[in-house]
């Protein structure tokens, strides 16, 4: 599981707004100075933008929290998100291509053609899907620590 640590914002139903915490992993890293994360991150500044997580263990506005996801399925998720609508691109642009329709027209139009519906399917499929199964994906508060240290005060029971 990744964890990561930061501030509950605000509470709405079962979710929290969490405003993570800023870390210093760059300065400790021996390649930051040739890193190209790193540069991107001194330019961009520490701002982190806050996000939502299933609060499993009733944390509140204010309190401090260790969210954790999953990392099978960040991978299944980064796999649907990234490579199923490129993959149905690719097979859009190459579909039309072959078939040679719009007839009359050069093949990069064919593709062009083939391509941005392919694009669009996979997208109205990643949408219908984050739909229906999107909480599966979520970050979720794990514990909620005392203010100033790390002790785990409660910790939820394992996600399905």
């Amino acid at each position: 599981m990744i964890e990561e640590q930061g501030r509950v914002r605000a509470v709405e139903g079962r979710w929290a707004i969490i405003e993570p915490m800023a870390t210093s992993a760059c300065q400790s890293c021996s390649a930051h100075a040739g890193c190209g994360t790193s540069s991107l991150g001194r330019f961009l500044g520490a701002r982190r933008a806050p996000f939502r997580a299933l609060n499993t263990v009733g944390a509140r506005p204010g309190e401090l929290v260790r969210i954790g996801i999953d990392e099978g399925r960040l991978g299944r998720v980064s796999i649907l998100m990234y490579l199923w609508p490129l993959l149905a691109m690719i097979g859009g642009a190459m579909l039309f291509r072959q078939l040679g329709w719009p007839a009359g027209t050069s093949p990069d139009f064919q593709a062009l053609a083939g391509g941005i519906p392919g694009l669009l399917l996979a997208l109205l499929s990643v949408r219908w899907y984050a739909r229906r199964y999107g909480a599966r994906f979520h970050p979720v508060v794990t514990a909620v620590l005392r203010q100033g240290d790390e002790t785990v005060v409660t910790l939820h029971p394992t996600q399905g």
